[in-house]
């Protein structure tokens, strides 16, 4: 799955999430996302508020999926599906639908 990331709009470009060009993010909180629930853009600066941290520097490592859309994000599926996934989905439900290693599967009443 791929999906929109968490971003406020007061980091870009100093957000550890945000903080390389397009081409050269790699293995970064640029580009890579974990499987907690999706917060909005505007959740995401809170010192403290794991698994976010805020470093000396005052850059802040945003990990989350998200969006400034007013009640979720986009996201779209190995099989080409895009989908709006609300801010309050489940959690149990949206770790499923992120981790591909984990062996669990995702039934359809959770979906």
């Amino acid at each position: 799955m791929f999906a929109e990331k968490a971003l406020h709009m007061s980091q870009h470009g100093r957000d550890g999430g945000d903080n390389e060009r397009w081409n050269n993010a790699g293995w970064d909180e640029c580009v890579v996302r974990w499987h907690f629930p999706p917060k909005s853009d505007s959740q995401t600066v809170r010192p403290g508020f794991a698994p976010s941290t805020v470093t000396a520097t005052g850059t802040n490592w945003n990990r989350y999926f998200g969006s400034a859309h007013a009640g979720g994000l986009n996201g779209a599926g190995v099989d080409g599906s895009v989908r709006f996934f609300a801010f309050n989905v489940d959690a149990n439900v949206w770790r499923l639908t992120c981790v591909v290693d984990d062996g669990e599967v995702l039934s359809g009443d959770q979906q």
